[in-house]
Order: C-alpha cells, then structure tokens, then sequence
C-alpha cells in the first residue's frame, strides 16, 4: 500500500502542472522539509561486559552531540544542522532533515557510568559502557 501511495505522489509531481513552474506547494514542502523531526536509528546490544550503544548521525559535528547517562538510560541529543538556505532551492523532494533531537533508551541495569566512553567518527557514535553489580547515578560524557 505504501508502495502505491508513492508511486502516485511520484505521478502526481511528474505531471505538466508542475512542469510550468507553479508549484503550489513549495511553501508546504519547505516547511516540512526545514521543521522535519530528526531521530538517529541506534543499535543497542552486549559486548563481553561491555554495553554498547552506536547511533547513525551522518552530517553531524561532535560539537552538536550531548550523551547523557543517567539512572539505567542514556540520552542522545544534539542538532543537526543545514548547510545551505533552504530558500534558494526550488526542492522537488526534500528528504534530509535538520534541527534539534533528543532520544532516551533504557538500558539493563548495573553499568558502570564512570568507565563509559562515547566516540564520533564518520557520522556513527559509538557509546561502551562497561557492566558492573555497584549502581551509580550516571553523569554526562565527552565524546571524543
């Protein structure tokens, strides 16, 4: 079904109205397209005694990302940002979103928040959080 739906959205774009420049809904897809929700796809999963959390952020600086552990969750949060004006384009589709996210997902208990490390390279971030049975309160992590 969703397969068909978009065949015909890309029909309906294909059509000579739109050829001839009036596109009535540029406004509507640049405002979609610019205030799109951002939500990074992430793995989560065991490593020996190793938690290990790796979220996709591609197009993201270091800088723009926050890890947060707290309790037995962490918290990913950051803005992703554009390089370009949106106003300049006359977008057909717009796919790329960009501005401010933030995801929490439990983890199992007994993580040893003061031995986490958190690294970025090539858009993935990678968290490891060693397991442990003493139970801390979490704090945040540099990511390197």
């Amino acid at each position: 079904m969703m397969d068909e739906m978009e065949r015909l959205m890309e029909e309906s774009f294909n059509r000579s109205f739109f050829s001839t420049g009036m596109l009535p809904f540029r406004r509507l897809f640049h405002e979609l397209g610019s205030r799109g929700m951002v939500y990074p796809s992430v793995d989560v999963y065991e490593e020996k005694d190793t938690i290990v959390v790796k979220a996709e952020l591609p197009g993201m600086e270091r800088d723009d990302i926050d890890v947060r552990l707290m309790d037995n969750a962490i918290i990913i949060s950051g803005e992703k940002k554009t390089e370009e004006k949106l106003e300049r384009k006359d977008y057909f589709r717009m796919e790329r979103s960009q501005g401010s996210f933030s995801r929490t997902l439990n983890l199992p208990s007994g993580i040893d928040t003061d031995h986490a490390k958190a690294s970025f390279k090539d858009g993935m971030l990678e968290v490891r959080i060693p397991k442990t049975t003493d139970q801390r309160s979490g704090r945040q992590l540099k990511v390197e």
